[in-house]
Parts: C-alpha cells; sequence; structure tokens
C-alpha cells in the first residue's frame, strides 16, 4: 500500500524538478530517502541529504502536520525549501544539497549549524568530521 503522506511528500519535490528548481539526480537521491527511510540506517548514511530527510522522518516530521515554504539556506542563503511542523524543520537546499560530495566536510567549524538535528545525526557528522581531519594530508 502507498502511503499518501509520502507520496505528497514526493509529489512537492517531483513538481521542483519539474520547474527546473532541483536537479533530477538530488530528486532521485531524496525520493530513496523517503521511500525507504523505514530501512535505512542513519549512522550508515553518507549523503547529507538522504541523511537530513531520513532524520525527519524518523523523528516523525511527516505524521505531523507540516507546511512547505521557500526560505534562505541557513548554510548558503540561497534559496531552498523547507518542509515544517510544529516541532521540526527540514531544509531542502539544491545549492548545498545537490552536490555529491559532504557539504559538512569542507565548511568551517562556525559555519555549521547542527541545530535541529537529532543527538544521533549531530554525532555521525561530528565523527564523520573527525575522521575527514585526520585524513587530509597535513601542513609539513
Amino acid at each position: 500500500m502507498v502511503d499518501k503522506k509520502k507520496q505528497k511528500f514526493i509529489g512537492l519535490l517531483a513538481q521542483k524538478v519539474l520547474s527546473g528548481e532541483i536537479s533530477q539526480e538530488l530528486f532521485k537521491r531524496l525520493e530513496l530517502a523517503v521511500n525507504y527511510s523505514d530501512e535505512l540506517k542513519i549512522h550508515e548514511l553518507g549523503d547529507p541529504a538522504a541523511l537530513a530527510v531520513v532524520d525527519w522522518f524518523k523523528r516523525r516530521g511527516l505524521e505531523r502536520a507540516w507546511t512547505f515554504t521557500k526560505t534562505a539556506c541557513p548554510g548558503c542563503s540561497k534559496e531552498s525549501y523547507a518542509f515544517e511542523n510544529k516541532n521540526l524543520m527540514l531544509v531542502i537546499c539544491p545549492n548545498c544539497m545537490g552536490e555529491k560530495t559532504s557539504p559538512l566536510l569542507t565548511m568551517n567549524p562556525g559555519q555549521k549549524d547542527l541545530q535541529g538535528l537529532s543527538a544521533q545525526v549531530r554525532e555521525i557528522i561530528l565523527r564523520a568530521e573527525a575522521r575527514a581531519a585526520n585524513l587530509s594530508p597535513q601542513p609539513k
């Protein structure tokens, strides 16, 4: 049985693809995250877009009444899309999330905003950044 709430969510994203506001590649990644959010394990996700969507779904973001609005991305200030309910907000930024590499690994610590993410997701992001810092070539 198709979940109507998930289909409505995907439908809004599909409209953004058809109007040229988000890429098909980003849409496909988000669609997979939505469709398999119940089976995916947050700690195994490497894609920041999928991670944000799955976290929002697992925290019951779709189960409560939600609104969809255009907003400025907190990371890059470009136009993005916010799915918001009383307690949670999911921001989808075509600029930040459209990249194949994780924007979290290239940001300065003072630039990122981890508020709104679950403690588990914040911990995963911080561990990934620490690993990336250890793998980076050190200046001599």
